[in-house]
């Protein structure tokens, strides 16, 4: 039996040490900044995650990969929901850093949709779409968190209506799109 509580304690101790690194990336201000590099590295690779529309009856592996850093993000932060309130002081900042990259993006995504980017171009482009993203995704969530809305039970049941409509979307369009092509 020692042998088997051994690696428990183990493990234990490696999770309590990364879930410490995690919280401290949570509620450090540089946080939006941590998910935009593996996000950055995706849009170089696939632009047209985000600039352009491409859809296949088959999952496109970039795109899932792309959402799931996202959705990976989402985890963490509400694996360390109790420290969200260290993390709201940023949300203005946050917003304000997001309005200003937009700012500095607008006139790449014209340049783009006219000409396509490759090379350092293409590299300077997917950095702030994805540090857009970040920051804006952080800001608003730390606005909110202040703001502290979630806690009205009406609020709360849109929230849960808006997943299940966000869920259930997709099959729905797709199949208004066959009946429409065959029309």
């Amino acid at each position: 039996e020692k042998q088997f509580i051994g690696p428990r304690w183990a493990d234990s101790d490696r999770n309590r040490r990364l879930s410490s690194a995690l919280k401290c990336l949570c509620v450090s201000p540089w946080s939006p900044v941590f998910p935009a590099i593996p996000c950055a590295l995706i849009l170089f690779y696939d632009i047209r995650i985000v600039l352009g529309f491409y859809q296949t009856f088959a999952p496109v592996l970039t795109k899932l990969t792309y959402y799931a850093v996202y959705f990976l993000v989402g985890v963490t932060l509400y694996r360390h929901r109790n420290e969200s309130h260290l993390h709201a002081r940023f949300g203005k900042l946050y917003l304000f850093v997001a309005g200003a990259i937009f700012c500095c993006t607008l006139p790449l995504i014209h340049g783009h949709l006219t000409e396509t980017y490759s090379g350092v171009r293409l590299g300077l482009l997917a950095s702030l779409l994805s540090l857009f993203a970040c920051f804006m995704t952080f800001g608003l969530f730390a606005v909110f968190t202040q703001t502290r809305l979630g806690n009205n039970p009406f609020v709360r049941y849109l929230a849960k209506a808006s997943f299940w409509v966000y869920l259930i979307h997709l099959p729905l369009v797709t199949l208004a799109q066959v009946a429409l092509v065959r029309a």
